[in-house]
């Protein structure tokens, strides 16, 4: 898999960093959000939880909401306003 993984949602560009890039003894916040011109707008918020495990996997845009997929298996909605987790839902 090659990164950034990039998705278009609506006016903004989000990029998906490698979470193996990011100390493991933290949580990693490796998405970003970006305008059209390329001027960073937000960077996502943590989930919380154990810090080793709190980075995003993977990211979509479905029924108008972007989604991050949490690698403690939470799908999060994520406000693209700030980046800020919206809800998450458990899916293992």
């Amino acid at each position: 898999m090659e990164f950034p993984i990039v998705l278009t949602h609506n006016n903004i560009v989000l990029k998906l960093f490698n979470w193996m890039d990011y100390p493991s003894w933290k949580a990693a916040r490796n998405v970003e959000a970006f305008d059209k011109e390329g001027n960073k707008l937000w960077t996502i918020e943590s989930l919380g939880g154990i810090s080793s495990t709190d980075c995003y996997t993977n990211i979509s845009s479905k029924n108008g909401e972007i989604h991050a997929f949490n690698f403690q298996c939470y799908d999060c909605i994520i406000d693209e306003n700030n980046g800020k987790v919206i809800s998450s839902a458990f899916t293992k």
